[in-house]
């Protein structure tokens, strides 16, 4: 209910530490749990599979207890005793996010829009690829501009460079200054006709690799619209149904390294730069590949093939997608 702050008291904060361990997420968009209260939820059982991520419930529970912290001066009492280490995760973070089975990357990488070529715009067909084929995370890939798609030089190698320079033109934004990266562009994107994709779009004077998304400062950034649809589309049982309990998109980037670290006999902790992770004693470090290690860098990302279950053959090039016509047509 509304109290003031005079008056909570240590229960208030545990039955919020209660509230928050149950709640559903998206409850107010899901029929069976919009029309109850809060009190008629913590009476029921809610699966797993419904409620909040161990993320957002420790954000939840962090944020308020942060508030219960600075009250504290005022009020003179410790109210947030019952919050210190309420949501722990513990454990390796990657397992907050779960990888996609072999069925799910099926389902979607052989679904009725790859395989017949029903895409209807750019960025549906390219951003889940370039996440499968390089373990990119997803705004790193809606960010792109079509300068950080080039040819190095001296080895010829086609490289995507993820980083966020002049970001207060292009609103680029990184989540940690070892995010920077240059890596490689796997030899399926190359096959499906990604280069000449880019060379069509760079022939009509766009800037960003893709263009119809629109940036969001307030949530996701360029990737939110990518997210959106991902979301409705390849949950929805019309579609590709995978409604496997805590994947999302950024469960092909574990799909990616869970694979090359098990199938690919890749030592993960030896390629951090090239994923964007912390490489040991570069702590804040902007990393880049130097030209005598992008070929070994290309060698790692065309290691990344998931043939065992899916067949990339039937994968249409993007030529054949229903989103081509348009850009053709505009470069003849």
């Amino acid at each position: 209910g509304r109290i003031s702050t005079g008056e909570l008291a240590i229960q208030h904060a545990a039955l919020f530490k209660q509230a928050v361990s149950k709640m559903p997420s998206n409850r107010h968009k899901r029929a069976q749990y919009r029309d109850l209260t809060i009190s008629e939820i913590l009476n029921i059982d809610i699966p797993e599979s419904d409620q909040l991520s161990r993320a957002t419930q420790q954000k939840y529970v962090t944020r308020f207890g942060s508030f219960l912290a600075w009250l504290k001066g005022y009020i003179h009492r410790d109210l947030d005793q019952p919050l210190k280490r309420a949501i722990k995760l513990g454990g390796n973070p990657r397992d907050e996010r779960l990888k996609y089975s072999n069925e799910d990357l099926k389902r979607l990488f052989n679904s009725r829009d790859y395989v017949q070529g029903t895409h209807d715009a750019p960025y549906k067909y390219w951003v889940p690829l370039i996440a499968l084929y390089t373990g990119a995370r997803i705004n790193e890939i809606c960010q792109l501009m079509l300068t950080g798609v080039y040819q190095q030089s001296e080895l010829k190698i086609w490289v995507f460079d993820i980083n966020e320079t002049n970001s207060e033109h292009t609103q680029k934004s990184l989540k940690r200054p070892y995010h920077s990266r240059l890596v490689p562009v796997h030899k399926e994107l190359i096959r499906l006709g990604f280069i000449e994709f880019v060379c069509e779009l760079k022939k009509q004077g766009e800037i960003r690799l893709f263009p119809e998304l629109p940036y969001n400062g307030n949530k996701n950034k360029f990737a939110n619209k990518a997210m959106r649809w991902f979301n409705n589309t390849y949950t929805n049982a019309l579609n590709c149904n995978i409604q496997t309990p805590k994947t999302s998109f950024h469960s092909i980037r574990h799909s990616v390294l869970d694979y090359l670290q098990k199938i690919g006999k890749i030592n993960l902790s030896e390629w951090a730069e090239l994923f964007g992770q912390l490489a040991a004693g570069n702590e804040g470090q902007r990393r880049y590949a130097k030209s005598h290690e992008l070929p070994e860098f290309e060698q790692c990302i065309n290691k990344i093939n998931f043939n065992h279950c899916l067949d990339a053959q039937s994968i249409r090039p993007w030529t054949r997608q229903e989103f081509a016509t348009e850009i053709i047509v505009r470069c003849s």
